[in-house]
C-alpha cells in the first residue's frame, strides 16, 4: 500500500528569530513533526516560504 503524503508546512521564522527556539528545534519546528509522521508510516516532507512544494529528494 502507498502511503499517505503529507506536506508539513512551516514559515521557519521563529526557529530564525529566536535563539532560545533555535536551541530547542535546531532543525526546525517542523522537523519532529515530520519524523513522527514518517515513523508512523507516513511519507511527511517539509515546505516554506523559500522552498514551496520542496521535495524531499532536494
Amino acid at each position: 500500500m502507498t502511503p499517505v503524503r503529507v506536506t508539513v508546512w512551516n514559515e521557519f521564522r521563529h526557529e530564525r528569530r529566536s535563539p532560545h527556539i533555535q536551541a530547542i528545534y535546531p532543525n526546525g519546528l517542523h522537523q519532529p513533526i515530520i519524523d513522527h509522521l514518517n515513523g508512523a508510516g507516513f511519507a511527511a516532507r517539509a515546505a516554506s516560504p523559500r522552498r514551496p512544494g520542496a521535495r524531499p529528494d532536494r
